[in-house]
């Protein structure tokens, strides 16, 4: 059966065949030259054996914690996002607690994963989207702050979304609250 033939009917194959227009040796050239052509370029997009294998690598241990934190991460943030929706959704001291406890919890896991991600040297990864999300974790922002700042912090901007969300408006005129 001949590997170069694009689908002729049996009876075009035939008179082909018959008059030499299908040499087995030339198809067998034409193969050779692909497998020639390509083999280096497939060998080249793969990467080496001992990086892939590698579990010691800054480049595998990096993307293990980048993995790990940023699925630890989601959790807490549902977590926190909840907590807050429920303050902002009812405010009061009893959900204003238990947001304020979510999103201390939720920064102090951010502090720990920013300094752990600020161990690695990024000049020894190669992989950029790796590269990316630990100078995206660096990046803690006020969980720098000490544990009890932090928790100050926290509670004060808290209280004044609150002071800002339960404000009475008083009538220009008659300076009593609209909303009596």
């Amino acid at each position: 059966y001949p590997l170069c033939a694009l689908s002729p009917t049996t009876k075009q194959w035939y008179q082909r065949r018959v008059h030499g227009e299908y040499n087995l040796e030339s198809c067998k050239m034409k193969w050779l030259w692909l497998a020639a052509g390509l083999g280096p370029l497939l060998v080249l997009a793969q990467e080496p054996v001992q990086t892939a294998l590698d579990y010691n690598s800054v480049e595998y241990k990096a993307k293990k914690f980048v993995d790990d934190a940023e699925e630890t991460l989601r959790l807490e943030a549902i977590s926190s996002t909840f907590a807050s929706w429920g303050y902002e959704s009812n405010i009061t001291d009893e959900t204003q607690k238990v947001s304020e406890a979510a999103t201390t919890k939720f920064e102090l896991l951010n502090k720990k994963f920013g300094k752990e991600a600020q161990s690695f040297d990024l000049n020894q990864i190669k992989d950029r989207e790796v590269v990316r999300k630990l100078k995206l974790m660096k990046n803690i922002g006020t969980a720098i702050l000490p544990t009890d700042k932090l928790k100050k912090f926290i509670s004060l901007t808290a209280n004044m979304g609150k002071k800002y969300s339960t404000a009475k408006v008083l009538d220009y005129e008659t300076k009593r609250n609209i909303l009596v």
